[in-house]
Order: C-alpha cells, then sequence, then structure tokens
C-alpha cells in the first residue's frame, strides 16, 4: 500500500546475497510503483542468527532503478555526536515494552550516542538465545534503522546482568563455567560475531557484575577466567572487523566499589594480599587493552538491604560530613573513589564511564533525625512500584499512575506527595552540609518513615560535568525507561545539555 499498489497484486522473491538478503518486489497490476517518502521499515523475510529474533534490516531500496534515500533525522544538522566528545551511553530493556509501555522509539536517539540492549541470554556451553523474542525482535529491529540513520549511534549487544531470564537463575556461575572452558568460550565469541553481523549492531558488552551469587567473594574473585574470557572476545571482534571491514567495540559493566576492583588483583583496601587463587596481579592494565569502554555501575551503594546501618546514598559522587559513619568510605564506595582505583591500577581514564541510576531507592529508617533520615538506622525497604524498595525516577517527578510517563501503579503515590526534599532549591543548609560533595539530593517521608536517595537533572549534569573535569570518557544510564518524558525534567537530556 505504501507504493500505491496493494500487496496482494504483488509477488515477493528473497535471495541471499552474503550477509544481507534482497527482495525483489514485483507488481503484476501494471500500476507504476511510486511513494520516494516512503518510511519503509522493513520485510518480513529478515532473520538474524539468534533462534527467535527476526529483524527488517533495510540498507537501500530501489523502485524502478531508482534508489530510495534512507531517512535521515539529521540531514540538515550534519549528525553532531550528543555526546560531544563524551560517551553518553543508555542501557534499554527488552521489557520495557510491557508493564512500563516504552516503546523502543521513543528512545532519545539525539540524547544517546550509545545503545546498550539488554539482554541476550546465553547457555554455559557459549550458545546464545532470545530471552524475549518478541521484545528482542522489537528493540533490536528499531535500534538497528537508528544506528543506519545517525553515523554517530553505537549499538551493543549486552549479554549478562543479575539474572539469565528467571529471580534465581543468576548470571555469574553461567559466566564462570562458560570462561573456565575454552571450547565455550570459543563457541560465546563465534556467535557474538554472528550475531552482531546479522543485527547491524555494532559491538558486545559483557555485564559479568558480581561475583557473589556464585559463591565466591573478593578472597575468591574470578579474575583469571574473566580475562581469558575477555581476551577471546576481542581477539573474535578483531578478526571479525578485518574481514568485514568494521570495528567492532567491546564493552564491560563493572563493579563501583574499590574493595571489588582490588579483588581481582588479589588485594584489600588497606593493600595487604587478599589470598585469592585467581587473581591477576595486573588484571585491569590487561582489561584496559582489550575493551573500548569500562561501564561503571556507580549505583546501589546503598538501599533496603542495609538493614541495621546508617542510611546513606545509592549513588554518591564522594562523602561529606559522615562523622564516624563508614557509610562504604572504608571499602571506596562512592564515585570518585573507584575511579581513581581503576586509573590507578591501569585504566585510561577516557575509557571509564560514569554509572547513573534513572530510579529511586527506598529505605524504612528507624526516625527522622535532625537531617531528612540520613545516617539513621535502616529498618528495611520502603515502598516500591515495580519491586519492592525501587521505582523509576519518572514516578517521582511526576507522581500519577502512568506507567509511560510516571507510575507503574498508585502503589509509591501516597508516599511521593507527602515527601519532604533535600537539594539545591529546599532545606538548602541541610543539603549543603552533607549532599553537595556527594551530588546527591534526597527526600524524607514522616508519615511512614521513608528516605528516598535519587538523582535529579542538578546531580546528573554536575556528574558529567566531573567527568569533563577529571577527563573520564562520559556517562551510562541504566535503564532508559526509567527517565522522565519531559525534556525539563529528563536526566538523559540534562547530562546531554552539560556536555554540550
Amino acid at each position: 500500500d505504501c507504493f500505491g499498489a496493494s500487496k496482494n497484486n504483488s509477488t515477493f522473491k528473497t535471495v541471499q546475497s552474503g550477509n544481507d538478503y534482497v527482495t525483489t518486489i514485483t507488481n503484476e497490476s501494471g500500476i507504476k510503483l511510486s511513494g520516494t517518502n516512503c518510511p519503509i521499515t522493513g520485510v518480513n523475510s529478515a532473520i538474524t542468527s539468534i533462534t527467535g529474533i527476526h529483524i527488517a534490516k533495510v540498507s537501500k531500496v530501489v523502485v524502478d532503478a531508482a534508489t530510495v534515500p534512507l531517512y535521515s533525522p539529521c540531514s540538515s544538522t550534519g549528525c553532531k555526536d550528543p555526546g560531544n566528545g563524551y560517551v553518553n551511553a543508555g542501557y534499554y530493556a527488552d521489557w520495557s515494552i510491557y508493564s512500563r509501555a516504552y516503546n523502543p522509539n521513543l528512545i532519545p536517539f539525539d540524547n544517546l550516542n550509545d545503545i546498550i540492549f539488554a539482554f541476550i541470554g546465553f547457555n554455559s556451553d557459549g550458545s546464545i538465545k532470545a530471552l524475549d523474542a518478541e521484545g528482542d525482535t522489537y528493540g533490536l529491529t528499531v535500534i538497528s534503522k537508528a544506528i543506519q540513520q545517525r553515523p554517530y549511534l553505537q549499538g551493543h549487544l549486552s549479554f549478562g546482568g543479575w539474572t539469565n531470564s528467571g529471580a534465581d537463575n543468576y548470571t555469574a556461575p553461567w559466566f564462570y563455567a562458560m570462561a573456565s572452558d575454552s571450547t565455550a568460550t570459543a563457541n560465546f565469541a563465534k556467535n557474538v560475531v554472528a550475531a552482531l553481523r546479522t543485527t547491524g549492531m555494532t559491538g558486545v558488552d559483557v555485564d559479568w557484575e558480581w561475583w557473589s551469587p556464585n559463591g565466591q567473594t573478593n578472597a575468591t574473585a574470578p579474575g583469571k577466567q574473566m580475562l581469558s574470557f575477555y581476551k577471546a572476545i576481542r581477539t573474535a571482534l578483531d578478526t571479525a572487523g578485518k574481514a568485514d571491514g568494521k570495528t567492532y567495540t567491546f564493552t564491560i559493566a563493572v563493579n563501583g566499589g574499590v574493595d571489588r576492583i582490588l579483588a581481582l588483583q588479589g588485594k584489600n583496601v588497606d593493600g595487604t594480599s587478599n589470598g585469592n587463587p585467581n587473581a591477576v596481579a595486573n588484571f585491569w592494565s590487561q582489561v584496559n587493552g582489550l575493551v573500548d569502554h569500562i561501564n561503571v555501575m556507580n549505583y546501589d551503594y546503598h538501599g533496603g538491604f542495609d538493614t541495621g546501618a546508617p542510611a546513606y546514598f545509592q549513588a554518591n559522587y564522594t562523602f561529606q560530613n559522615t562523622g564516624s559513619y563508614a557509610v562504604g568510605k572504608n571499602t571506596g564506595w562512592s564515585i570518585q573513589d573507584s575511579m581513581n582505583s581503576y586509573i590507578a591500577n591501569g585504566v585510561t581514564a577516557k575509557k571509564l564511564v560514569t554509572g547513573i541510576p534513572l530510579y529511586v531507592r527506598t529505605m524504612g529508617v528507624s526516625s527522622a533525625g535532625s537531617n531528612g533520615g540520613l545516617f539513621q538506622n535502616v529498618t528495611g525497604t520502603g515502598v516500591g512500584d515495580y519491586e519492592q524498595g525501587i521505582f523509576d525516577y519518572k514516578c517521582l517527578v511526576n507522581p500519577i499512575a502512568d506507567p509511560l510517563n510516571g507510575c507503574g501503579s498508585a502503589s509509591p503515590l501516597a508516599m511521593i506527595q507527602g515527601l519532604t526534599y533535600y537539594d539545591t532549591t529546599h532545606n538548602t543548609s541541610v543539603f549543603n552540609q552533607y549532599g553537595l560533595d556527594p551530588l546527591q539530593p534526597w527526600a524524607y517521608n514522616p508519615s511512614t518513615g521513608t528516605f528516598v536517595t535519587y538523582d535529579n537533572t542538578w546531580s546528573a549534569a554536575q556528574k558529567a560535568k566531573k567527568a569533563q573535569t577529571t577527563g573520564i570518557g562520559g556517562t551510562m544510564f541504566w535503564e532508559i525507561d526509567g527517565d522522565s518524558q519531559n525534556p525539563n525534567t529528563s536526566i538523559i537530556q540534562a547530562v546531554k545539555n552539560a556536555y554540550n
């Protein structure tokens, strides 16, 4: 219908040509095909190497011997990179289309220069799979097309995360088993290359995050296994890139605590040995030569899981006036400490990317104290939305029961509406005393005894400016669908503005 003729009056023939497929549509009714402005999205015959995912990836359209130009949203602007020399990456989750009603076409491609698709599944034998064929097909089709339209845009297939489909199905043991088997590792690297070639994505992201679900501690952190795994992926990507005339990039998501950083090198925070049999003394300097960027998960430092400990921020830049409260100081749980540690241990500053949460954490606390719940004993998780103790940032700034623009349900509304804020415009004397250096606003609900920790447009923009002044490579967001749809309150928009 797009060309002025029904598909019922046409014949379709598809043949493979290298890694591409050529579909010829012949109109049998005698009507001349037209429609040079047709918003073509693809055809049903496109496939990928990942079972269940079918991506319509269109690279060229010819009508009656005349090439129809692909739509370019920045043809008049020259496609300026919104990061302006810095990474501004966002994780897009394939489950976004469901309860949050977040259509992948809503991804702010003009504000981000790297879309990290979470997650593609894998098995311990190195095979890969769709965790949600419908969500993956929808999201990857949109992202693949956006990459073609915007020269600055990168797209990474992400493997891992906390779980591998299922609440108790942790990815850490799967990664460990695969990385301990050279055949499985080689199989994974081969499958990743095939997936990149058929999806149109530009690189791979490995989220081998925390290793505790594998029964491991800092004293058994899998440095040797990680390093051999990363080397195999890098080699496979470079080999494929030479054959394809492309540069395939490799990123990893890592922890934001100094104790975890040093554990892979067999050290404690105080410099003593932790006796780790899996340690590699120069682990991070070797990783630095293998990856393009390191996405540091500078969040989840504190939350409702800190029962009995003092309430503190979930994504603090540094520490300020904490007195005798440890709140992560002794383990280096801050953005500044983690970045300094990575650099000191061999990582190029420009390869480091600061993680910013697009969600809010809540904690029940014993009392308000004199600082809006800050430093008060945590009694457990507070109110949540999609899960206990957590709700989207957009829900905080627009507390309405609307999953796309606000909250997924009415559950957190009353608590949010009763909040007292501590930030650059509310209770500023207390905020300046405790939150100015950590770059963290907070809030407290006196009726429910809830401490709320989050990032807003001010704190996120300040973190972007810190990246600029300290030589860090940029910023990353988990996850895109949690951001405000209003440009005035959007964290991603605020960071983009800071870079520009």
